[in-house]
């Protein structure tokens, strides 16, 4: 009797820590198992990919506003819980909106400069000598992420995902409507 609570302890254990809803039925339990497995530049390429077969994208390989505006809350919160679960609260979109935030971001505004010091604060930007890192530079420098800044990633659903163009004070937005 004492092993059958051991083994309904450890059982519980081994439950996922964070529900995997899909409005779109996407199935986020590879994503899951790299971030398990602190995989960070692997599963940072994974939610882009994940992000967009939501909004069915896969050829074309980009988001634009539209896209993020359309995007289920219930999908962006599972990418957003497994990524703050998963890293203790280091990386995960709700993360990012609180820093653009403190660096006087708004929900309903691109701001050049504030994007800048958003970047600062996560390492893709030195404002020293005015250079954007790209995302091999930052992966190779980071070692896969392993040491990076508060609120780095995911960057796929960020800046990688929108083929250039900086709208992350629309994922953020997104993600305030979607009350991450």
């Amino acid at each position: 009797r004492r092993s059958q609570s051991v083994q309904e302890w450890l059982a519980m254990l081994e439950q996922p820590k964070v529900e995997l809803c899909s409005a779109k039925g996407v199935d986020y339990q590879e994503l899951e198992k790299l971030l398990k497995n602190q995989e960070w530049k692997k599963a940072d390429e994974m939610t882009a990919k994940l992000m967009f077969k939501v909004v069915n994208r896969e050829k074309e390989g980009y988001l634009n506003t539209e896209h993020i505006e359309d995007f289920p809350c219930e999908d962006l919160r599972t990418i957003d819980q497994l990524w703050v679960h998963y890293s203790n609260s280091k990386f995960g979109f709700s993360i990012q909106k609180r820093i653009w935030l403190e660096n006087g971001g708004t929900l309903d505004k691109y701001d050049y400069e504030v994007w800048k010091k958003f970047a600062a604060k996560t390492g893709w930007y030195h404002p020293q000598n005015s250079d954007w890192r790209t995302y091999t530079e930052f992966m190779s420098d980071t070692n896969n992420a392993q040491n990076a800044f508060l609120a780095s990633l995911p960057a796929g659903g960020v800046w990688v995902c929108l083929g250039g163009y900086l709208l992350g004070d629309e994922i953020f937005s997104r993600a305030n409507i979607c009350r991450l």
